[in-house]
């Protein structure tokens, strides 16, 4: 899931993960409202449009921390110091529909990345053009969906998302994503007006040094999955 780090020898030294979302939140429906900048068919949700691309999608801010604590021992070594904020989040679509994504959300905790393979089911609520998606993480074997991503604002550059876990006494909290060729010049002034007005608190997730601790990330990752195929 995306609130719990599962991943190769990490799994060895951390048994408990327990995470607490500070939310700093004020998105409501009118705040959902004209943002449908850029063209496309009319039965299409923009939401489609996000994700259908061959470029990754970084997730710039956010607006909750992530104030995570390893809480339990293993094997005599006390955990509680490890940081475990996720950094460098980004989104690859490598399947999609009108009706449906396939993608890997990635993420680095303790310069390790970890991989996860989701699948997003579009829909709409009401007249709503921009669309949201049920996620179910694929990779961790679920067949229901664990959280919906509800499309707040797109302008065709920068995407802004209300996300809420559908987990009991799960939390939400709002996304922004650049596609990589936007990266370098950051969210546009509306999109972040509307992330200022609506979302309130940023935590800032992409950093320019991103790019290059993913690659390192991503190496080490093949390593240990040559390992695992032997």
């Amino acid at each position: 899931m995306k609130y719990t780090i599962v991943e190769a020898h990490l799994m060895k030294a951390i048994v408990i993960i327990a995470t607490t979302i500070t939310l700093y939140l004020n998105v409501n429906a009118e705040a959902s409202g004209d943002n449908t900048g850029g063209t496309g068919p009319a039965n299409v949700l923009r939401i489609v449009d996000v994700f259908n691309r061959s470029e990754v999608l970084w997730q710039y801010w956010k607006n909750y921390t992530d104030d995570s604590d390893a809480t339990t021992e293993y094997d005599g070594l006390d955990l509680s110091t490890l940081d475990l904020t996720r950094e460098c989040t980004f989104i690859k679509t490598y399947n999609i529909t009108s009706t449906d994504v396939n993608f890997w959300w990635n993420t680095l905790v303790i310069n390790e990345l970890s991989r996860s393979h989701y699948y997003g089911v579009f829909f709409a609520e009401n007249a709503d053009k921009l669309g949201s998606m049920n996620v179910t993480d694929i990779s961790e074997g679920e067949k229901d969906p664990f959280e919906v991503m509800k499309l707040v604002f797109y302008n065709g550059l920068c995407s802004v998302f209300f996300v809420a876990s559908l987990e009991e006494n799960g939390d939400a909290g709002c996304e922004l994503y650049l596609p990589n060729s936007r990266i370098a010049e950051g969210p546009t002034e509306e999109c972040i007006q509307y992330f200022d007005k609506y979302c309130m608190s940023k935590t800032q997730v992409y950093e320019s040094t991103c790019p290059d601790k993913v690659e390192v990330g991503e190496e080490e990752l093949k390593k240990i999955m040559n390992k695992k195929d032997r």
